[in-house]
């Protein structure tokens, strides 16, 4: 998948690194030349632009990106960039980096931001949810407790749609921290019921990592 990342300091830099090392298809846009640390990032297409202009990122071809993340630490640049992008280029999924708190309300799909956030890593997790189709994607990992959190999707023919959650056998090593249903993170409830195409949020020990396949082959029943 292609992702287009605006802005190449420290933050953009560590997405584009991790997202290109992951086999994506990265470009970084950056607009000062001292900031072209092209080593930092040596698999991903770097160009030297104002990625505020739209002719800028149409030679850079960002319509055809499934994700842009505007990285850049100008606010006022990420929120130009995510207008651009979403309503110019009709970029699908834009995720955005807020720096300062005070700006936070600002970044909504009005400004054509679908994710707003300010972690390096929580960005990179975000794009990888995004643009997979996978039925497990790793999202975050938990180094000192050797711990990871995945994203399970749930298929459209699973026999437990609409059911109540109590009524699944979840595997004890496992928690289900929430589901994503389409742009919103939702807690579940004992009541609630699943969606096709819900992604629960699950945390497991690596040790247990087994646990997520069998969880995928418990959604996958059918009828």
């Amino acid at each position: 998948m292609k992702v287009t990342v605006v802005g190449a300091g420290a933050v953009g830099r560590a997405i584009a690194k991790e997202l290109s090392q992951q086999g994506h298809e990265v470009t970084i846009l950056e607009e000062s030349s001292d900031a072209m640390q092209i080593s930092a990032a040596p698999k991903a297409n770097w160009i030297l632009c104002d990625a505020c202009s739209p002719a800028a990122l149409d030679e850079a071809q960002v319509q055809d990106s499934a994700v842009l993340v505007a990285a850049t630490g100008d606010d006022k640049v990420n929120l130009v960039v995510s207008l651009l992008a979403k309503t110019e280029f009709d970029v699908e999924k834009v995720v955005a980096r807020v720096n300062d708190p005070e700006n936070e309300w600002l970044f909504t799909e009005d400004w054509g931001v679908d994710v707003r956030t300010s972690t390096p890593r929580v960005i990179t997790a975000l794009v990888e949810e995004a643009i997979s189709t996978d039925e497990i994607t790793k999202l975050f990992h938990f180094d000192q407790a050797e711990a990871g959190i995945y994203s399970v999707l749930i298929p459209e023919n699973s026999r437990f749609i609409a059911l109540p959650t109590k009524a699944i056998e979840w595997p004890k090593e496992i928690i289900i921290s929430a589901v994503i249903r389409d742009y919103d993170v939702l807690k579940l409830s004992d009541t609630d019921g699943l969606l096709a195409g819900d992604k629960l949020l699950v945390i497991v020990k690596d040790q247990n990592k087994q646990s997520i396949a069998k969880l995928t082959a418990t959604l996958s029943e059918t009828d």
